[in-house]
């Protein structure tokens, strides 16, 4: 089994590219390498942030009960877990913007593409897991409970889910309104 914080940085790095391939007009046009990577890394930090809820408040279960949260506790692993996210949507959106100014934009839609699949291969190996959400104690001993009957811990994910989303979502239509309005100016 491979624990979140693991799984985690493909879909990132997926991000990443994703984001850069949204503003490929302006990387096309000539735009700097270091918006594309600050862009990505602000993409990556903010999920990291974002996923930071859950690693405190469902440690166990942001481990995928690989190891006990008393012997490895947040504040230890947490940090290297921001500092990877923001590293995956740098690393992202450096090598999409790399392969876009070359002409190549075809591979940047491959390097997100592939960052998907390698993060759904490691969510399927870990699904089982994701569906009950308890201590480690919990989990071992088959007495984490099923996601479904928990509705504070689904309430959680929810809102979770859309801090991490709308303003991420906000960000893409701003650059692609950027690129249009650049378009448009053009002609």
């Amino acid at each position: 089994m491979v624990a979140t914080v693991v799984i985690d940085p493909p879909s990132v790095v997926a991000l990443g590219a994703i984001f850069t391939l949204f503003a490929a007009r302006s990387v096309a046009a000539g735009s700097p390498l270091r918006r594309s990577v600050l862009v990505g890394a602000g993409v990556g930090g903010w999920m990291g942030l974002c996923f930071g809820v859950q690693s405190f408040k469902q440690p166990a279960w942001m481990l995928v009960y690989l190891v006990d949260p008393r012997t490895l506790p947040a504040a230890v692993w947490y940090p290297f877990f921001l500092a990877a996210m923001v590293a995956s949507g740098a690393i992202g959106a450096f090598f999409a913007h790399r392969f876009i100014a070359a002409g190549r934009r075809n591979r940047a839609l491959w390097l997100a593409v592939a960052m998907l699949a390698v993060w759904l291969l490691l969510f399927a190996l870990t699904f089982r897991r994701y569906l009950a959400v308890g201590t480690y104690d919990e989990f071992r001993s088959g007495r984490a409970r099923p996601l479904s009957q928990q509705p504070a811990v689904v309430q959680d994910f929810n809102l979770v889910t859309l801090m991490t989303a709308v303003p991420l979502l906000a960000l893409l239509g701003a650059i692609t309104w950027r690129n249009r309005r650049r378009a448009a100016a053009a002609l």
